[in-house]
């Protein structure tokens, strides 16, 4: 039997044969709060069941199968079979893909401009941006066109509420909002400990301003033992 899916209300699709009788209902997977039609979107995707299909972790390299091979060659051929779509970077793991799409967003790709990035800026910054302090640098860097990497511990906020410096970054490549619980969540202590560290481990150096010695952040910068350079 021959299935395909169209649009039906706002909150379902609707599943149809090729009688056009009316199947199963699903809710929509996508955020009404985000248009999908226009930005810088990170995606990972499962495979079914949690099954390891594209291949195996082999020491500290993911060697990827047949299947894992042809989906490789697919996200890297995106651009190429549909307008207005540009890959930026993309993993395929055993059980998963991780990549970074642009949509309706021309004329920006992360592998294609690589190298005037790093002549204008080598390194993004990556940060909260919670303090005052953290908002000072982040304002300068979206004034600079600095690029950065913004870690919500409360989910990301609906883009009408975002600053228009901030959506015209993210539209430009120059900006990636991330945050491991969905919009709307909120913030509690075990979330933003997360999200600290994982800062942390993925800074390259870390500019430490003033710190309560003793308190969280004191002890995950301790524990961590990033390259720190202190300033006032």
């Amino acid at each position: 039997m021959v299935r395909f899916w169209r649009q039906g209300r706002k909150d379902k699709a609707l599943k149809m044969d090729c009688d056009g009788n009316e199947k199963k209902h699903r809710p929509m997977l996508r955020n009404a709060n985000i248009n999908y039609s226009r930005g810088t979107f990170f995606v990972t995707i499962q495979a079914a069941f949690n099954k390891t299909i594209f291949g195996a972790i082999v020491g500290e390299k993911c060697v990827l199968n047949e299947l894992g091979q042809a989906v490789d060659a697919s996200l890297a051929s995106l651009c190429e079979r549909y307008a207005g779509v540009e890959m930026d970077e993309f993993v395929v793991m055993p059980n998963h893909v991780h990549f970074i799409v642009k949509i309706g967003v021309a004329g920006h790709s992360a592998r294609k401009e690589k190298a005037g990035a790093e002549a204008r800026h080598t390194d993004p910054i990556i940060s909260t941006f919670t303090s005052a302090q953290e908002r000072a640098v982040f304002e300068k860097a979206l004034k600079s066109g600095r690029r950065f990497v913004q870690v919500c511990p409360g989910g990301i906020p609906p883009e009408g509420e975002l600053l228009p410096a901030v959506v015209a970054a993210c539209n430009e490549g120059r900006g990636l909002l991330i945050s491991p619980v969905p919009n709307g969540t909120g913030v509690n202590k075990q979330r933003a400990v997360w999200c600290n560290e994982y800062v942390l481990r993925n800074s390259v150096e870390v500019w430490a301003g003033n710190i309560t010695p003793g308190h969280t952040l004191a002890s995950l910068i301790a524990a961590l033992a990033p390259k720190r350079i202190d300033v006032t």
